[in-house]
Order: structure tokens, then C-alpha cells, then sequence
């Protein structure tokens, strides 16, 4: 088989493109879609650019009609309405680019797959866009199919990835044991597979306790400062909104109290799970705050559950006779959810059943 554009020389190496006349409908949609986000983006803009434009004094005092209310920056509220603006046009530009590059690979769209001497890479083709993968052998825990689409997934040290959708389930299926072979990797499913924490979670150990939660500590720092910047600018807009003519805002006082107790849970608040021979607890604590709930002589259990959406969604549940508790969920792959729940079947002993 050829080598791939972009690619250093390889072993051998598997191409893949999008097939179906579905794709076809979904570029349709999404060239419909884009059309009108453009409208939108060039509206949204122009009122940002406009207002701030008109605040330093670089237009008239009356702004056109067609892009914004002209009174509007000859009142308080302008400081909301820029604030609204920027945070929706930042989450509509980020929509609109993954868009079109959904659109370019419907049409265009290619994955190489290529082994190298030390593990192997991808390099995914947008039309003439291309960006390129590499997962080295030591950081590989296993390849594998997901079970409601087939697609291809790769789970390493760096966290579980999709490799490829392209192509048909039979094809990406041998795709799988084609990487596995030469890489030397267990079965997709062995019975011994080792579990292990995902990488995004904290884990800290201390003698024979092992300490869990859902998110490290620059993560939650990072949260907790966004979430104050958030609250600061709100109240700062409603304040602003406040003037003799409108009096007191009670929709935007409460929206500011609101996001301001988020703001506080972000970062005062804890959820752990506290792990031992025998033993796992859930501690959750806010500020001086604390439960504790202890499972002993427990089961756990990995179910699988589909909505009305198709949509697959995985729960490990560990239970004891005073009740059941969810320890981690996920949507659409059970990667992450087995791999915990055989970890903390290793911990604590207890008995694990998989009924996904």
C-alpha cells in the first residue's frame, strides 16, 4: 500500500475515508447552517465593534438602527449587553470553525493510520488541512472498538481518544487487531485487563488509603478562578444596569446571586472517594462542611442503559444494603468506566459484575 501524503516512511500504513451518502446530507446541512452563522458572527461583531466604537468616540452619537438600538450606549446597561456579546461570540466562533471542518471531512475528509519503529501515528485530512497524531508503544494500553458506532479508540497514557470513524465496523474491527498484532497488545476486553485511574482524575496515596476525585488540583484552581472572573463581570453589569429611570434590576440580581454561589461551590466545595482494603467512602465537604458515606461488604456493578436519543450511556454503581451510590458515568464509551471499576474492584475486594 502507498505511503500517505505527510508521511515520514513507515512499515505499513491503512488509509480511510468517509462513506455513505449520509455524509452527503450532513455537508448539505452544515453548508445551511454555516451560511447563517455567518450572518450571524458578521452581525454580532459589528454591534460589539459599533458600541465600543461609539463609547470612545470614533462614531456619531446616532449608530444605524440595523445594527444596534442607538440608545443603548446612552445607558448604564452597555456594560451587560458588551458582556453578553463577547461571551457569545466566542462560543459561536468556536462552533462555526468546528462546523466547517465537520463539513470539510464529510467531503474531504482522510485518516492515515501508519506504524513506526516506536508505536504509530495518525494524520487526519481536512480537504488540504491536516493534523497529525503520535502515540509511542510504552503509553499504549489498548486498542479497541467502541460498542455503539464501531469506532475505532485508542486508550494511552495521555487519556482515551477516537483513532477513526472512516470506514465500515468490519474494517475498522481488523484495523484494531491489525495494530494490536503488531504492537504487541492485549485483547480488546481480556478478562485481566488491568484497570487503572483515568489521567484527568487526582489520586493520592498515603500508606495503605487511596484518595480519588474527578479532577486534579491546577484544574479545579482554573475553574474556581473562571468562575470568579464570571461573577465579577456580572456584578459589575448589573450594577452598571442600575440608574434612576429603571431602579432596582431584580432579574439580573438574581442571576448575579446565582452564579455567584456556582462560583463558590467551584471552589470551595470537595468530592472525594476515600479508598481501602475492604472499604470505599464518599466524602463531600463545602468550606467547614462534611459527609461521609461508607460502603462495606459492597457490590459493584458496570451497567449499561440507551436513551431515546440512541445514546449509550455507561454507570459504575457500587451498592451495599443501606443503598447505592454512582461512582463515575460516561456517555457513549465504557473505556473510562471499566478501567475504574476494575481499579477499585482491586483496591477494596469487593465483587465486580459487568452488565454493559
Amino acid at each position: 500500500m502507498t505511503i500517505g501524503e505527510g508521511l515520514e516512511p513507515h512499515l505499513d500504513v491503512k488509509s480511510f475515508r468517509p462513506a455513505g451518502f449520509g455524509r452527503y446530507v450532513v455537508a448539505a446541512f452544515l453548508a445551511v447552517w454555516l451560511a447563517g452563522w455567518l450572518v450571524g458572527e458578521v452581525f454580532a461583531l459589528g454591534a460589539l465593534v459599533a458600541i465600543v466604537a461609539s463609547l470612545i468616540g470614533a462614531f456619531p452619537e446616532s449608530l444605524p438602527s440595523s445594527i444596534v438600538g442607538a440608545d443603548i450606549v446612552k445607558t448604564s446597561g452597555v456594560t451587560f449587553v458588551i458582556l453578553f456579546l463577547l461571551v457569545w461570540l466566542t462560543f459561536w466562533t468556536f462552533g462555526g470553525v468546528a462546523a466547517l471542518t465537520h463539513a470539510m471531512r464529510s467531503i474531504a475528509g482522510e485518516d492515515l493510520i501508519a506504524l513506526t519503529p516506536s508505536g504509530f501515528e495518525v494524520v487526519r485530512r481536512a480537504g488540504p488541512f491536516r493534523r497529525r497524531l503520535r502515540f509511542d508503544r510504552e503509553g499504549i494500553r489498548r486498542i479497541r472498538t467502541r460498542a455503539h458506532d464501531g469506532a475505532l479508540m485508542i486508550d494511552a497514557a495521555s487519556g482515551t481518544r477516537v483513532l477513526t470513524s472512516y470506514g465500515s465496523r468490519a474494517e475498522r474491527g481488523e484495523l484494531a487487531a491489525w495494530l494490536n498484532g503488531h504492537l504487541h497488545l492485549p485483547a480488546a476486553g481480556a478478562a485481566d485487563a488491568p484497570g487503572m485511574i483515568p489521567r484527568t482524575w487526582e489520586v493520592r496515596t498515603e500508606a495503605d488509603v487511596t484518595y480519588i476525585r474527578k479532577s486534579r488540583r491546577r484544574d479545579r484552581v482554573i475553574r474556581a478562578i473562571i468562575a470568579s472572573i464570571l461573577t465579577g463581570a456580572i456584578a459589575i453589569a448589573w450594577r452598571a444596569s442600575l440608574d434612576a429611570a429603571t431602579g432596582f434590576n431584580l432579574p439580573a440580581f438574581v442571576l448575579t446571586l446565582l452564579v455567584a454561589a456556582g462560583a463558590l461551590l467551584t471552589t470551595w466545595s470537595r468530592r472525594e472517594w476515600i479508598v481501602r482494603r475492604g472499604e470505599a467512602t464518599l466524602r463531600w465537604s463545602v468550606a467547614v462542611w462534611t459527609w461521609e458515606r461508607t460502603f462495606q461488604h459492597a457490590h459493584l456493578y458496570v451497567t449499561h442503559s440507551v436513551d431515546g436519543d440512541s445514546d449509550s450511556h455507561y454507570e459504575l454503581v457500587i451498592t451495599d444494603a443501606r443503598g447505592s451510590r454512582t461512582v463515575h458515568s460516561q456517555m457513549n464509551d465504557s473505556g473510562d468506566v471499566v478501567d475504574v471499576a476494575h481499579w477499585l474492584a482491586d483496591r477494596t475486594g469487593f465483587q465486580l459484575s459487568i452488565r454493559a
